[in-house]
């Protein structure tokens, strides 16, 4: 991931579709039938999958914290 963060190091809109559902049953299941994520840069402009993927899991690993 070298040479990625000089791109995204601004804001980014990300938009997450989940479609999901809940069974009873004998136990209780959750199940999630896809996820499809878009993300822009701050110019409207789509970015790559594999770049948008990677901006996720760095701001999941190194993210900063926000309390309401």
């Amino acid at each position: 991931m070298p040479g990625l963060f000089k791109y995204y190091t601004e804001m980014v809109k990300f938009q997450v579709d989940v479609n999901c559902r809940w069974e009873d049953g004998e136990e209780d299941r959750f199940y999630v039938s896809y996820i499809m994520f878009r993300m822009k840069d701050m110019n409207g402009k789509l970015v790559k999958e594999e770049d948008a993927a990677k901006v996720l899991l760095n701001a999941i690993e190194n993210g900063e914290r926000k309390k309401k």
